[in-house]
């Protein structure tokens, strides 16, 4: 993009104008109907803007800060991610325990009938930093499910899995990780995600409007004009648009709605309060939920025999295409979301890039939509101008 410079004021911060201005041309050239955007540092000076319209073949009303977006795979670091730094810090959780060993060992049977992968060497800290080896992606919602309990089916999928890669060898970023890891946390917290949500970060943190299954009075930005049931390619079926406040991602659907690695619907002020408390711990040692010490051993990068790493959780900025001619640091980290979401956070400045749309309304294939012109934002302040910690 030109004049990238030009975005920063000389004080090395945003401006609301060309933030503005950038969301505004996303919106002219089709790569989504609107969008919310906030930026800065929590606690400090913080800068919101809203553009464009809720949606374009329905619900088209003009967008406000508050408006709620299905946060697709930011479900993966806002709940699952924080609920496993939580428990964690409380010893609940342990990071190299074999998940044959712990709370799932009996639904996996490890060494059983149609058992393949590994469950005595496989840990949460290998679903965490994507090191499992199973593969990105399957219909979980195919599966025979005359049988009720939907969570039992996924189980059942998930132990005969049949890894690509042995634990630790590669970095492969895949949905089941965090779908295992949400059933995984339920079993530890002692009820469903939705509930231990809900306890651990909503009545904390006082959020308002955040959370899954969104009720019929929430503001909400559309996404698929097409009821799918045909995985995460965008096409669009016959079926008619996709239910106001249904997630986009048709495996968390089909568990209803509530899945570790999409389901969370969220404004722009639910998903900063829990990035703003990852600041207040690094920061200052502890926060309302967070603990500086999880976050430290979450934000290392683990290392795979193929190479340097995610940390847990979070990306980082350098595995991010979309991000690779940024000017963010290296130590940024965050995640994307395939209906559009990002969030961004650089540790070392305590400053938090945080971006909302519904890029898959009317329809998730657009050409329009370039990653790399939004979600990290309109530039990094030159090192020169910014203040570390």
């Amino acid at each position: 993009m030109r004049n990238r410079r030009r975005a920063w004021t000389c004080k090395g911060f945003p401006a609301a104008s060309a933030v503005r201005a950038l969301l505004a041309r996303g919106v002219a050239v089709g790569a989504f109907p609107g969008a919310v955007a906030r930026w800065g540092r929590p606690g400090g000076r913080v800068r919101t803007v809203a553009v464009g319209f809720r949606g374009l073949t329905r619900n088209r009303e003009p967008v406000t800060a508050d408006l709620v977006y299905d946060l697709a795979s930011l479900t993966k670091l806002l709940v699952t991610t924080s609920l496993a730094l939580i428990f964690f810090s409380r010893g609940r959780l342990d990071l190299d325990q074999p998940l044959a060993d712990g709370p799932l060992g009996s639904y996996l049977a490890p060494g059983g009938r149609g058992s393949a992968a590994d469950w005595r060497r496989l840990t949460p800290r290998h679903l965490l930093a994507h090191q499992s080896g199973l593969r990105p992606w399957r219909p979980f919602y195919s599966l025979d499910d005359r049988r009720a309990d939907r969570r039992a089916l996924a189980l059942e999928a998930l132990r005969t899995e049949v890894p690509l890669a042995g634990p630790g060898e590669s970095t492969l970023y895949s949905d089941l990780n965090f779908l295992l890891l949400g059933f995984l946390l339920e079993e530890i917290g002692g009820g469903g995600l939705s509930g231990l949500f809900d306890r651990e970060l909503v009545l904390p943190l006082g959020l308002a409007g955040t959370g899954f299954k969104p009720g019929p009075g929430a503001a909400l930005a559309p996404t698929e004009d097409g009821f799918r049931y045909g995985g995460p390619v965008g096409l669009a079926d016959l079926r008619g648009p996709t239910p106001l406040g249904r997630v986009h991602d048709d495996n968390a659907a089909w568990l209803g709605g509530v899945a570790g690695h999409a389901g969370l619907f969220a404004p722009a002020d639910g998903a900063w309060a829990i990035a703003g408390d990852w600041v207040r711990a690094w920061r200052q040692g502890r926060g309302l939920v967070f603990e500086r010490p999880a976050l430290a051993e979450f934000l290392r990068p683990v290392p795979s025999r193929a190479g340097p790493g995610r940390p847990l959780g979070f990306n980082r900025r350098g595995l991010v295409l979309s991000l690779a001619s940024s000017s963010w640091p290296e130590t940024a980290v965050g995640h994307l979301g395939y209906t559009g979401p990002s969030l961004w956070w650089a540790p070392d400045h305590d400053f938090i890039w945080l971006f909302l749309t519904n890029r898959v309304h009317p329809r998730a294939v657009n050409p329009a939509w370039r990653p790399a012109d939004y979600v990290g934002g309109p530039a990094w302040p030159q090192k020169s101008r910014l203040r570390g910690r």
